[in-house]
């Protein structure tokens, strides 16, 4: 790979917001953040191990984004989703790849539509039957920590690129240290949301539609698994849950790094 999001300072916003929702997706399937790599793909490049390809369509007008799944990537894709077919052999035409498939689709919609401050609202998604022909075309590599890579492909339509992609100006600015201004001493009374998640867990709209009082919803991991303290939406650190005086509280555990910080919205 010729690039990737640490080594590049100005690029696209649309493969900004597809790498990190993929590191989002397969953290929520590995528990483990994956190290991501991508590559703009250029003209006569080959791409013939992308044998399958999903198209994702958005609202508001004729936005889409291609998906390119190659066989081998498709069987470990319903490795980590604990995926099997009748049979009990996990193929590549499983569900599991298909909803692996929609979550990018959509995370990539949040993601890009809070970096450009538009609206992105993913609608549908379909396998097609032939290769499409995108604008432009990353291939990017999804490095898990088993030492699993799964090559992905993925291309955006010139209106999906029009209306998003921004060109991004060096400053000529410098930027002001604390010592040069009011420092963050002047952000000390500004008040953020701050939550706890205990887990999470995704449903099919129907068994949604059958949730009622006393029903008991299955989260992913342990009660003996840290919870997470998000500021804002973002990650920030890991604790346990405590009683405090009748209350409960956090104790807190792990503070993320800066990156983990940066990376880990939710």
């Amino acid at each position: 790979m010729s690039a990737t999001r640490q080594e590049t300072d100005n690029q696209p916003q649309l493969i900004t917001a597809w790498t990190r929702a993929a590191e989002q997706v397969f953290e929520g399937l590995t528990k483990v953040k994956p190290e991501l790599q991508w590559k703009l793909q250029q003209a006569g490049d080959d791409v013939s191990l992308a044998v399958k390809w999903w198209e994702a369509r958005y609202e508001g007008g004729d936005q889409r984004a291609w998906i390119g799944v190659a066989t081998p990537a498709a069987l470990e894709l319903n490795r980590l989703a604990h995926a099997v077919s009748t049979s009990g052999e996990t193929t590549a035409e499983s569900p599991a790849v298909e909803s692996t498939i929609e979550s990018l689709s959509s995370v990539f919609a949040e993601f890009l539509s809070r970096a450009t401050g538009k609206t992105l609202t993913w609608k549908s998604l379909e396998r097609l039957a032939e290769p499409p022909r995108p604008s432009v075309v990353y291939a990017t590599e999804i490095s898990l920590q088993d030492g699993t890579v799964l090559p992905l492909l993925v291309g955006f339509n010139a209106e999906l690129q029009d209306g998003f992609e921004q060109p991004q100006q060096p400053s000529k600015q410098r930027p002001i240290m604390p010592e040069q201004g009011a420092g963050l001493g002047a952000l000390s009374d500004l008040e953020l949301p701050l939550r706890v998640r205990f887990g999470r867990t995704q449903l099919a709209l129907e068994r949604v539609l059958q949730l009622q009082v006393g029903s008991v919803l299955e989260l992913e991991g342990t009660s003996e698994d840290p919870v997470d303290l998000l500021v804002n939406g973002s990650l920030v650190a890991r604790g346990e849950v405590v009683a405090v005086e009748g209350y409960y509280g956090v104790r807190i555990l792990e503070v993320t790094g800066r990156d983990q910080r940066a990376m880990a919205v939710r």
